[in-house]
């Protein structure tokens, strides 16, 4: 669904999307997506080439949301920023 949604419907490019298939040992990788588990998304972030960054584990009880810079937002306030975007996604 993150391609569906992030490519197709809100026109990221095709390989913004990465990781992004469900797989039952998360392809190796830690399931906790955090600065320390998700460091190359970190990294990615930090160019500032990119707006917005974000990594879950496959049912979404687990995320982080990063901005430009690599700016974290810490997982409590990201049901924050969702809320207040809320409105684009209607």
């Amino acid at each position: 669904y993150v391609k569906k949604i992030l490519c197709e419907e809100l026109g990221a490019p095709a390989n913004s999307a990465v990781n992004c298939v469900p797989l039952e040992d998360f392809g190796g990788h830690h399931p906790d997506p955090n600065l320390t588990y998700a460091a190359d998304l970190v990294e990615t972030m930090k160019s500032g080439e990119h707006d917005f960054g974000a990594a879950f584990d496959g049912d979404g009880d687990r995320n982080m949301i990063l901005g430009k810079h690599g700016f974290f937002v810490n997982p409590s306030d990201s049901v924050a920023v969702i809320a207040a975007t809320s409105s684009a996604f209607r």
